[in-house]
């Protein structure tokens, strides 16, 4: 992605969560390959530069999320997000049988 914002020498994609899942829907829907989703805090700042091959998968991640604290609240938000949408799209196919 061309407009991945640097922080702490990490990238964090300038979406909200309306764009983030709409992406997530995308990439379900497409189906062509696994996408790689990571969800950054603070602490990967930090810790993510130190280790090559972590940082060479963070800096191809299709989708980098600013997470909200240690504690992984944007995670599990992302996480509950993602769940609804899978399920509405299995719903949505069952009912197009």
């Amino acid at each position: 992605m061309n407009n991945r914002l640097s922080i702490l020498d990490i990238w964090v994609d300038p979406v909200g969560w309306e764009e983030a899942i709409d992406r997530v829907r995308g990439f379900l829907r497409n189906g062509d390959r696994p996408h790689c989703i990571f969800a950054s805090n603070p602490e990967k700042h930090f810790s993510v530069p130190r280790d090559p091959e972590l940082y060479d998968c963070y800096r191809q991640a299709d989708l980098l999320l600013p997470g909200r604290d240690r504690h992984g609240e944007g995670r599990r938000a992302i996480v509950w997000r993602s769940l609804a949408v899978c399920r509405a799209l299995n719903s949505s196919s069952r009912s197009a049988r």
